[in-house]
């Protein structure tokens, strides 16, 4: 999986020049009339903070300097709250030429270190210049937390106002990347990380090099997904403090500018005895360089038919503005880079020359697959018809996979191949049907004994006996590229005759195929069946698994990159959770289902007369039990689906009961088991911690993908139901009461409103999406009432909420002890994310406003503000865990209505669906309709370590 960073071929890249100035350059200040003036230009990137933020002068701290370096005044300015100017008179200054004036802006914060006790300290010029500071934790996010430092030369006139003005450069670089692909050509994004992030930077811009030793001077940061974009656009960015850095060795100045750029990701390769050779540094970029890297898959055809699939994952080096051997990052400045996508020719070149010479792009890796047919499929199980015709088989093909566990082809013994299994269809007359056959549970597929058994020449011999009575057990792949390699042998010995073989009259053998969930108890490498605790983070959240059949595999030099060939490529993605598996903590959980149905369906097509109870707020797999299994568990899987098409039928099609075709009968009985509903219909707490958590999912797995508001289109309906309307039938003497459930439903056009599904309309006419979701890391045979642990673990003692199981990417990218900024539920700068704990003020502020009022109260540097120093107006995701796990009561909830700062994004303009609040006692989670009837107040929260 490489990249190629240049014009032409694979991956055509383009590197839009260092927009010099655009990200501020012109300020002013003086010594007897000290002026700043901060200007940026429009802000062309999302995903980063916004004008006013950047140029945001929160405090200064001001120098004056002799020319001789000795300092004459230093004095610190708080409170300012300017946007991009300001000015500031100082008297008293002793008058001459050569003076130094120096200003640094936005100290005191919490992003970098730097304080008003450490600019105290300096007493000199050269102290300054000296002068570095560190940021205090990963952060590639600012907020309005934009560390700014500059400085003049100015001679002070006496007895005047000297006009001065100090232009003032933040020390942080912009950058923004932008991914597009040529016609025919998709690019699914996965994730993209920054890797060698300096944590260290100079106060004061210097020119000197490669200033900090690489040890614990840079980080890499965390994955991140790309941007949430209502255009289809893949983009990404971030802030990162000034990087200057030389060259490792330069690179020659010969062959084309393309030729050159493409060795920037040039890796030292050390030849092993096996033919191979490992990667080390990079040949010419220093070890303290920035680069990214980021992943996702490629798709296309190609002019014989074969579907092209290849994930991939690319590496850029930053800068390269003045030439391939620049790889600065310097401060103040804005850069994007324009990658375009166009083939994964240069992986294929490589792998198939397998020299380390031949490596037209270093940068550019891949596992490229090409097939006869792509199968995607989701993470939960999945029942689907694979058919081979003699002309797809071949002698010197197999099989081979990429999983979390395991890699490589059939005769490098991969042991991670047991998740997908294979059972013959039966024959119509001389064709096979195309009815699925029944599973015959997780014991139902052969041993390699039961096939090599004495009396059989060859394993097809004892299945086709198996066949023809009925007995016939399910194939692994193993097994199944054995048969279909002696069948083919035998259909040629027979010059075309199918007799002794498994051949239809057309030439085929159909299997259907049974896909396991994308989940494991055990480590499939390990020889021991013990169960590893946390064994789940190892595999959620990953690259899809793929099986290659009937496949050929080869390897670049490097081993990093593949090329298969392929009839079938069976794509499986991986379960998606907000939990951080990260955490060394060993704690369980839940995921969802990557790829959600697409189709709405009634909530339930039948009344039922039996009041089950299923109305637990967070534990949806007991919800679903109790709503599935009426019959104390006597429930057969033949009266729910289908299994010749694995289809709901028609009386049970509905949103109530689609999770159970996820699920499979694992004993092969026929018969409703409870350990057998591991994929189940999700509670109404995990429906808001689903939009909670979006941030750490991929794309596709989000609960709103569109870009208007459709109100008509967001109902989520959950499996807890707290009401049940009901009607009398057959008189009010002999007559008897039916049921129609009424239960929870999440607005997910809103993000987490939620309520009944009689507030979105009359319960027979609502039709409804549904989530799945599966638990991680419990016991399959685990009672129903054992839950997953939560990733929001609220101290009712401290009214603090800590999310150290949540997902990074789920968390904001900055602490901060201001308000936040005006945003929107969908805001994608990390204004509606919490940070990793935050407290809850113990009485309500504001009370008795509008909404309007509180927000307009709430910004930074307000006279009146709603919130007590150090504390603010909590946003929307943080109202939601608020109300999610703190009691619904009035003690908690004592206002009429307790607002979040978020704004509505689909709110058209003078609209009145304008912000979100919780009702007293905590009744309900809700859009606000009115610009001014409701008036409450807020329980203000506080960015806690």
């Amino acid at each position: 999986m490489k990249k190629c960073i240049y014009l032409l071929c694979v991956l055509s890249f383009v590197l839009t020049a260092c927009q010099e100035d655009k990200f501020g350059s012109k300020e002013n200040s003086g010594s007897a009339a000290l002026k700043l003036k901060f200007n940026t230009s429009s802000n062309l990137s999302r995903a980063v903070s916004s004008d006013e933020e950047e140029q945001r002068i929160q405090n200064v701290y001001v120098f004056i300097f002799n020319q001789d370096g000795t300092r004459v005044f230093g004095q610190f300015y708080n409170g300012i709250n300017a946007n991009g100017t300001h000015q500031i008179e100082i008297k008293n200054i002793p008058a001459g030429s050569g003076k130094i004036i120096a200003v640094v802006a936005n100290i005191n914060l919490d992003i970098f270190d730097m304080t008003t006790a450490t600019l105290d300290a300096i007493t000199a010029y050269p102290d300054l210049l000296a002068l570095t500071s560190r940021m205090q934790d990963k952060f590639i996010e600012r907020g309005a937390q934009f560390l700014m430092s500059g400085t003049t030369a100015a001679d002070l006139t006496a007895n005047t106002t000297n006009p001065v003005n100090v232009s003032l450069k933040r020390v942080d670089v912009k950058i923004r990347f932008n991914v597009t692909t040529a016609e025919g050509v998709t690019f699914t994004p996965l994730d993209w990380q920054v890797v060698t992030v300096p944590r260290v930077v100079s106060v004061l811009p210097t020119e000197v090099q490669g200033l900090f030793e690489f040890g614990g001077n840079y980080f890499d940061s965390s994955w991140n997904n790309f941007e949430i974009s209502m255009t289809g656009a893949n983009t990404f960015a971030f802030y990162i403090p000034e990087n200057k850095v030389d060259v490792r060795k330069a690179i020659p100045a010969t062959g084309t500018y393309a030729e050159q750029y493409a060795l920037r990701e040039k890796q030292e390769k050390t030849p092993n005895n096996d033919g191979t050779v490992t990667n080390g540094a990079y040949e010419y970029a220093d070890e303290r360089a920035t680069f990214v890297k980021f992943k996702g898959n490629i798709f296309y055809t190609i002019g014989s038919g074969k579907e092209v699939s290849a994930d991939v994952t690319y590496t850029v080096h930053l800068g390269a503005v003045n030439g391939v051997n620049d790889y600065n990052s310097l401060r103040n400045h804005f850069y994007t880079y324009n990658v375009k996508i166009v083939s994964v020719d240069d992986i294929i070149v490589e792998v198939e020359s397998g020299e380390e010479a031949q490596e037209p792009s270093p940068g550019s890796e891949g596992d490229v697959v090409f097939a006869k047919k792509v199968l995607e499929f989701d993470a939960h199980n999945e029942v689907f018809k694979t058919v081979f015709h003699q002309s797809d088989i071949d002698q010197s093909l197999t099989w081979n996979i990429s999983t979390p566990f395991s890699k490589g082809a059939e005769d490098e013994n991969p042991k991670d191949y047991e998740w997908i299994c294979f059972r013959i269809n039966t024959k119509s007359r001389t064709t096979y049907s195309g009815d699925f056959t029944r599973f015959k549970g997780d014991n139902g597929v052969y041993t390699d004994a039961e096939l090599t058994i004495p009396g059989y020449s060859h394993p097809l011999d004892k299945y086709m006996a198996d066949i023809n009575s009925g007995n016939d057990k399910m194939l692994n792949i193993k097994q199944l590229v054995s048969v279909l390699k002696e069948c083919k042998r035998r259909y040629l010995a027979n010059n075309g005759a199918v007799s002794g073989t498994l051949f239809d009259s057309a030439d085929e053998i159909v299997f259907t195929t049974f896909l396991r969930d994308f989940y494991y108890e055990v480590n499939p490498e390990n020889t021991s069946e013990t169960v590893e605790n946390g064994l789940w983070k190892k595999f959620v959240n990953t690259e899809k698994r793929v099986l290659n059949i009937l496949s050929n595999l080869q390897y670049s030099a490097d081993r990093v990159s593949t090329k298969t060939t392929a009839l079938y490529s069976i794509r499986q993605a991986s379960i998606q959770t907000m939990y951080n598996k990260e955490a060394a903590e060993n704690f369980t959980a839940w995921g969802t289902e990557a790829i959600q149905d697409e189709d709405r369906y009634r909530f339930e097509t039948t009344t039922t007369r039996d009041n089950r109870t299923y109305d637990d707020k967070d534990n949806g797999r007991a919800n679903t039990i109790n709503m599935w299994m009426a019959n104390s568990g006597s429930e057969k899987w033949d009266t729910y689906i289908d299994y010749t098409t694995w289809e709901m039928k028609p009386a049970y099609n509905a949103a109530k009961y689609r999770c159970m075709r996820l699920n499979r009968d694992m004993n092969g009985d026929g018969q409703i088991d409870e350990n057998e509903v591991q994929w189940y219909l999700a509670s109404i707490n995990q429906l808001t911690d689903l939009w909670i958590g979006e941030n750490s999912f991929d794309p596709q797995a989000r609960l709103y993908k569109r870009s208007t508001w459709e109100e008509d289109l967001q109902w989520y309906a959950s499996s807890t139901v707290l009401e049940k309307n009901s009607s009398r039938v057959g008189g009010i003497i002999s007559g008897y009461y039916v049921y129609r459930d009424n239960p929870d439903i999440l607005w997910s056009s809103e993000g987490s409103s939620v309520g009944l599904l009689t507030g979105a309309g009359a319960i027979d006419d609502a039709i409804v999406y549904y989530r799945c979701v599966r638990n991680l890391g419990v016991p399959k045979n685990a009672a129903k009432e054992v839950r997953p642990d939560d990733f929001a673990i609220y101290d009712e003692t401290t009214r603090t909420i800590t999310l150290t199981r949540l997902d990074a990417k789920s968390i904001r990218g900055f602490k901060t002890t201001e308000e936040l900024a005006d945003h929107n539920e969908r805001d994608v700068r990390g204004y509606n994310k919490p940070w990793k704990a935050f407290k809850i003020n113990p009485t309500t502020h504001g009370n008795a406003l509008s909404w309007q009022t509180i927000m307009a109260r709430s910004q930074p540097g307000a006279t009146n503000p709603v919130c007590p120093k150090g504390w603010r107006v909590p946003n929307q995701r943080e109202l939601a865990l608020m109300y999610s796990r703190m009691p619904r009561n009035s003690t908690s909830w004592p206002l009429t209505d307790h607002f979040a700062k978020s704004s509505f994004s689909f709110n058209p303009t003078g609209g009145n669906r304008i912000g979100f609040s919780v009702k007293n006692e905590g009744g309900v989670f809700y859009l606000l309709h009115n610009k001014s009837d409701e008036v409450g107040g807020v329980r203000c929260v506080q960015d806690v370590d």
